[in-house]
């Protein structure tokens, strides 16, 4: 599973975006979320943007 999300201020947002993703598809994580940060940069607001790449490994869920 990989995420990227755009003009998000908030990377709390972003990690709950993926969660949600995860348990809407019943998806089990599987390994630590591992995070790719190519440029950190500052808009002309001085407010701290992210360029990062976010992969975790899922597996589905056993079925009952």
């Amino acid at each position: 599973c990989c995420y990227h999300d755009h003009e998000t201020e908030d990377i709390t947002i972003t990690y709950k975006k993926i969660l949600s993703y995860i348990k809407r598809n019943k998806l089990k994580a599987c390994s630590d979320l591992n995070i790719i940060s190519f440029i950190n940069l500052y808009n002309s607001k001085k407010a701290h943007t992210y360029f990062k790449y976010m992969f975790i490994c899922v597996e589905d869920e056993p079925s009952l």
